[in-house]
């Protein structure tokens, strides 16, 4: 596969700052856009991104402001609380091992 370098190494920048490996990120893009092309016929570009910006909000790539703008202040707050029970989940597991 052929891609901008340039455009890669902005990507590693952020990618750094959060400690997540490129294989990783690239990895939930892939599956991001399977889950739409297989699981959406509505409307595939909303539900696209809704899922992209809510993957982006769970790394710390945008804040919660960005989800407003864009989503409405009802989904993002669901979003937002989605995510938070997922971190608390997580805590507590790794806790309890």
């Amino acid at each position: 596969m052929s891609l901008d370098e340039e455009q890669v190494k902005k990507i590693d920048e952020i990618l750094d700052k959060i400690d997540l490996p490129r294989s990783t990120f690239v990895n939930m893009l892939l599956e991001d856009i399977n889950f739409v092309l297989r699981n959406i016929e509505d409307n595939p570009g909303y539900y696209f991104e809704e899922r992209i910006l809510s993957r982006f909000y769970s790394l710390g790539l945008i804040k919660y402001e960005e989800l407003v703008k864009t989503l409405g202040p009802k989904r993002a707050s669901e979003i937002s609380d989605i995510v938070d029970s997922v971190r608390k989940y997580r805590k507590w597991r790794n806790e309890q091992s």
